[in-house]
């Protein structure tokens, strides 16, 4: 008899805790209603060892008890204490939606009269509405996008990882190459300072090759200097004599009755035939546009010129070697200062280029160098901006999520042309949606695998699944322990 009193007790004892645990784990459930995740995860921080006796307003101004949260009268400035009532005008309520997702809304939405909640718990305290769950519903409508986007992002994934295998190994033989052809580039200018040495002697013993020839040249001239002179004496003497046999020839005196013609015919045709003596000389002189034969002392000089030219032909080919290493070095050096983002992932879009159209324009963009806006009416292409590192923002530096092209053609009374270019996770490269916002600031977006990453897809497969978060899994229910 005394062992089914003794267990009678012990049942009555275990319902009797049973159900105060019961109403207080309700209680703390009806206490905490429109809560955030991540604050109720920071209400259980302030009481890890007990039951919840105070609470701490979300800014640290003030310290209240339990009892006073959610109880219709704002006690915190920051409205942290009435996330469940319309108490506080700037307060937050936050809808679990669970099946669905979750999202805050104005604490004012409390009890309002209207299901701002898929799952209808802003609305569970109200006398002026019941609302139906229709997060299910609406997840399956909303399921369709998010599905084909995770199917976009999943297939990214891949491409993305072939370019990190194929893009990482080309990277890694640019820095190799750049590497050789320094090393190549040394061993030119070496070879180059040797032929321009070589250069020099061989144009020294030319010219002292010529130096050697003029004494010669000299004493020819001096010795044919005479003989012309001599003959140049002669001729004038001849010429002189004719010119007076001329004038007796041509004499008639004073009185005569032809009164000087038959002197001015003969005059004329004698000027005919100097003329025509004139001309043929010319005519001979016109006709003999060939060099002299070179004469013996110049065809010495044809080893020399041979040899010096041969030699400059030698450094101007090491010149031009060493000017397309030199550009050729400067392009991989260019590549090598580039930020391609994590694991130079965006390497894989370098030297590449996409467009999108419209009725009126192509629009071209060469990632990491140029945009341009190209006329279908025969207008021309107009330069939208070109690429800079240093005017990049924190949106490329932080994440890869935008570019930005500078420096564009003037636009006519108006800033440079420049571009946005906005970055987006996609199976395949595509560039879309141009427009034009503000006055000759143009922007773009980008479709491509090198911006899909894997904290992306978990977050798409979580909506799906209706998981907002690890935070999520705190469910309204009742516990036997609120901690």
């Amino acid at each position: 008899m005394r062992g089914k009193c003794g267990l009678f007790v012990t049942l009555i004892l275990f319902i009797s805790i049973f159900s105060t645990s019961f109403a207080e784990e309700k209680k703390f459930v009806l206490k905490v209603v429109g809560m955030n995740p991540n604050d109720l995860k920071a209400l259980r921080a302030q009481n890890p060892n007990s039951n919840p006796s105070h609470f701490t307003c979300k800014d640290g101004s003030k310290q209240i008890s339990f009892e006073q949260l959610n109880d219709d009268y704002c006690d915190c400035e920051d409205a942290s204490d009435e996330p469940g009532t319309s108490a506080c005008p700037n307060g937050t309520f936050y809808c679990r939606n669970t099946g669905f997702i979750g999202k805050s809304i104005p604490s004012s939405r409390v009890s309002d009269g209207v299901c701002d909640c898929c799952d209808g718990s802003d609305e569970k305290g109200s006398d002026l509405v019941s609302c139906k769950n229709t997060c299910s519903a609406e997840a399956k409508e909303a399921n369709k996008g998010k599905q084909q986007e995770l199917d976009a992002t999943l297939k990214g994934l891949v491409q993305k990882q072939e370019y990190l295998e194929r893009h990482s190994k080309e990277l890694s033989e640019k820095k190799e190459k750049a590497k050789k052809i320094e090393e190549e580039l040394e061993q030119l200018r070496q070879k180059r300072n040797s032929a321009e040495e070589l250069r020099d002697k061989l144009q020294k013993e030319e010219n002292d090759a010529r130096d050697a020839l003029k004494p010669k040249e000299d004493n020819k001239q001096e010795t044919e200097a005479p003989k012309h002179e001599e003959t140049q004496h002669n001729e004038d003497n001849q010429h002189h004599q004719e010119g007076e046999n001329h004038d007796e020839a041509h004499y008639e005196p004073e009185g005569s009755d032809n009164n000087g013609e038959h002197y001015e015919a003969d005059h004329g045709e004698a000027e005919e035939e100097d003329a025509e003596e004139e001309e043929e000389a010319r005519g001979t002189n016109d006709n003999n546009n060939d060099p002299p034969p070179p004469s013996s002392e110049h065809s010495d000089l044809i080893p020399f010129i041979d040899a010096t030219r041969e030699q400059n032909n030698v450094v101007s080919g090491l010149n031009s070697d060493i000017s397309n290493k030199e550009r050729e070095l400067e392009e991989l050096k260019k590549i090598a200062s580039f930020d391609f983002g994590s694991n130079n992932a965006f390497y894989a879009l370098y030297g590449q280029c996409f467009k999108a159209e419209t009725p009126e324009y192509t629009y071209e963009l060469c990632p990491f160098d140029k945009v341009n806006q190209i006329s279908k009416r025969g207008g021309g292409t107009t330069s939208l901006g070109t690429w800079n590192a240093l005017d990049q923002t924190d949106a490329w530096k932080n994440n890869q999520s935008e570019m930005k092209f500078t420096n564009g053609v003037r636009c006519w009374g108006g800033p440079d042309r420049s571009v946005i270019v906005k970055i987006v996770c996609g199976s395949t490269n595509e560039v879309s949606d141009p427009a034009e916002p503000n006055k000759c600031e143009y922007s773009l977006l980008l479709a491509t695998p090198a911006a899909c990453n894997e904290s992306h897809a978990e977050q798409l497969k979580r909506d799906l699944s209706g998981k907002q978060s690890d935070d999520d899994d705190e469910e309204e229910k009742p516990k036997t322990s609120w901690w």
